[in-house]
């Protein structure tokens, strides 16, 4: 079983940036940095997602199965 725990935003952004070593994870972690100080400014996936869904493309769930695999990596 996959086990969480709450920390400090610091000590999380911290911790992801001792472990960054792809730039897609680099990117990630800015855009979260920028989403999670914005106050003012509604964020949505929806255009994106509703464009990648005419081209053929489909998020899967993400569940604890997905969240195990990534873990293992």
């Amino acid at each position: 079983m996959l086990h969480a725990k709450r920390v400090p935003k610091e000590v999380f952004e911290k911790s992801l940036k001792e472990q960054i070593q792809d730039k897609e994870i680099m990117v990630l972690s800015f855009y979260n940095a920028i989403a999670s100080s914005s106050k003012n400014i509604p964020m949505s996936n929806a255009y994106t997602t509703a464009e990648l869904e005419k081209l053929g493309f489909k998020w899967s769930t993400i569940g604890l199965s997905y969240l195990k695999f990534i873990k293992n990596l």
